[in-house]
């Protein structure tokens, strides 16, 4: 069977691709394996905002992430959390994990706390560890306000001296609460907004240095698009001599008949 150029280049193009596909699967499994995690497990009630991938943290570093969330009915409903931890970091038995929230962003971490006196035994691999879930600050201040308008409300209804005074007493209560969760936010949009600042002076420089780049391809995009209406010409006159001559597309030569003339005005910018 005689092949031409064509077959050639896209049978070499065909292999290229596959290589490069072989070659990037090789990389990522070879990066697996050369990592050195091991497994642990916790079981939480609700998935509580935890999914593939979110990130594992160990005072304050980042010690492997959520690789698998199973549901279980046995012996009660759970959702079974699997997660990889750096095999440096050594736990104590004893140790948990608590499910905090990430800033207003709305996403979930999990926090590995060590028990604070260790007995020398480390916890093995696949162990499942207690956890705790940390109230969202957003739920726990819109309880504090719940509770400030039961007050009123009970207030109105009574009156009484005595239950005035109780109800002063715990609106004091509420008040400290709602001023301690007031603080925890104010922390969080501190924490955020050096982030924020962070990102946008990173966004900064790195417009000022791929600038000129990007002017240059939208430069280079404007000029391709004026020879757009050329290249709709020229399909349009191949589908026209392929429905006169649809022979064409099994065999080559011996036609006589004339070629198509191509030149067309050039298009208007």
């Amino acid at each position: 069977m005689d092949f031409d150029k064509n077959d050639v280049r896209v049978g070499a193009f065909i292999l290229a691709v596959v290589a490069i596909f072989l070659g990037a699967v090789a990389a990522v499994n070879r990066a697996r394996i050369m990592t050195r995690t091991y497994w642990l497990q916790i079981a939480l009630p609700e998935i509580a905002g935890i999914d593939n991938g979110v990130d594992v943290y160990y005072r304050g570093f980042r010690a492997g992430q959520v690789d698998r969330v199973t549901v279980s009915y046995k012996p009660d409903f759970r959702f079974e959390v699997r997660f990889s931890v750096n095999r440096q970091i050594q736990l104590p038995v004893g140790s948990k994990v608590v499910v905090r929230g990430k800033g207003f962003s709305g996403g979930r971490i999990l926090d590995l706390v060590p028990a604070e006196a260790g007995t020398g035994i480390v916890v093995p691999p696949d162990a499942f560890l207690p956890v705790e879930l940390e109230p969202d600050l957003m739920a726990k201040a819109n309880d504090v306000l719940g509770e400030a308008r039961a007050f009123v409300r009970k207030f109105q209804e009574k009156g009484t001296a005595d239950d005035a005074a109780a109800l002063v007493r715990e609106s004091r209560l509420a008040v400290a609460e709602f001023r301690r969760t007031l603080a925890n936010v104010n922390a969080l949009i501190e924490e955020d907004r050096a982030a924020l600042k962070g990102t946008l002076s990173k966004t900064d420089d790195l417009l000022s240095k791929r600038g000129p780049a990007i002017d240059r391809s939208l430069k280079n995009m404007d000029e391709a698009l004026t020879h757009l209406p050329n290249i709709l010409k020229l399909t349009e006159e191949l589908v026209a001599e392929l429905k006169r001559h649809p022979w064409r597309l099994l065999r080559k030569g011996g036609d006589e008949t004339p070629p198509l003339d191509h030149q067309h005005e050039p298009a208007k910018p």
